[in-house]
């Protein structure tokens, strides 16, 4: 796997200057012009709105959810996916900044094309594969969990939830803690503006350990993850159809036990689609890759690979953002708390 193909999910610069257009490259189907137009609309304009919003939601996310307490699984994963969801957008919004064109206009001490890579763009992705993996344990427990709800319920503690949260923290950020290592920032002079700024610069062989990197966590876990999520949203969704019929002949006590359920499951749901439908296209540009060599960063098509690509942070940011909505339309519990902290405090 070449630099090239990490590029993909990571926006890689170590070729940073085979961007710039010149008389050599081809531009492909798509005009230099009409790449920088996209990618300052997407990355500037598109992810900036998105994810300052965003940001705001999980915050409202998180004192909810903290609110609402720690005795029920499903609130501890919700309030673990709004952090993980919040770190997505935030760590974004410096990626908006540096490729803002005032700003790099600015007289700085580093190259913000460079000095985004370390401070924003693997962060973000980091966030999103934590976001993924969460994701992707909610829609399989409440698969279970509406299969064999008693068996579910005795196994998937409050506790164990926890430990499997921290364990999925703990392993992404391993994975993706040799790209801290190979990369680095240093004075370093700038040829376009004559002077030495802070950038970016990679060990020997940095490659061969960015591959491994790349192998783990921008191909297996995304793939993975959004398998079990297609998987488990299917099955569940089956599954809540053939529970409808046998609520209507149970008890009135184990009918309401089994809706709260069910509402729950819907919810469920509802984020895992969000995050199937945001989530499909990274996918369909990376099966492009694979049949188009062309298409990457350095190749024929780098033009409307950089146009897609910006498509998918605004993407990703949107799946970070819109959980506030789901929450407030299919939680009464979420809602309850949402209105006592906004509606009933601005009557006071």
């Amino acid at each position: 796997m070449s630099s090239t193909n990490i590029s993909f999910f990571t926006f890689d610069i170590k070729n940073m200057e085979d961007l710039q257009p010149d008389n050599s490259t081809l531009e492909g189907v798509v005009s230099n012009e009409i790449r920088t137009f996209f990618t300052v609309m997407n990355f500037v304009i598109l992810c900036g709105i998105i994810t300052v919003f965003g940001s705001i939601a999980n915050v409202i996310n998180i004192i909810v959810f903290v609110k609402l307490g720690f005795k029920d699984p499903v609130n501890i994963t919700l309030l673990a996916l709004a952090i993980s969801d919040f770190g997505c957008c935030f760590s974004l919004i410096w990626l908006t900044v540096c490729y803002n064109p005032f700003f790099q206009k600015l007289d700085l001490p580093f190259d913000p094309l460079d000095f985004h890579y370390l401070t924003s763009g693997w962060i973000h992705n980091t966030f999103t594969r934590i976001t993924s993996c969460i994701t992707a344990f909610i829609t399989f427990e409440r698969c279970l969990c509406v299969a064999a709800p008693l068996k579910v319920k005795a196994i998937i503690t409050p506790k164990r939830v926890a430990i499997y949260l921290t364990c999925v923290v703990v392993f992404v950020t391993t994975c993706v803690s040799p790209i801290f290592y190979t990369s680095r920032y240093e004075w370093k002079f700038h040829p376009e503006k004559n002077k030495t700024l802070l950038r970016l610069v990679f060990i020997e062989n940095s490659e061969e350990v960015d591959n491994i990197a790349f192998a783990i966590h921008s191909i297996f876990l995304p793939i993975a993850a959004f398998f079990v999520v297609v998987v488990s949203t299917i099955v569940l969704v089956l599954n809540l159809r053939q529970k409808a019929k046998w609520r209507e002949n149970v008890t009135s006590t184990s009918n309401s036990l089994s809706n709260r359920d069910a509402k729950v499951s819907k919810m469920v749901v509802m984020v895992a689609t969000l995050f199937i439908v945001c989530f499909i296209p990274v996918f369909i540009s990376f099966t492009t890759m694979l049949a188009v060599p062309e298409f990457n960063i350095k190749g024929r098509f780098k033009n409307a690979f950089l146009i897609m690509f910006s498509y998918h942070f605004a993407l990703e940011s949107l799946n970070s953002s819109l959980n506030i909505f789901i929450y407030c339309h299919m939680s009464s519990n979420y809602r309850a708390v949402f209105d006592q902290l906004f509606k009933r405090n601005k009557k006071q």
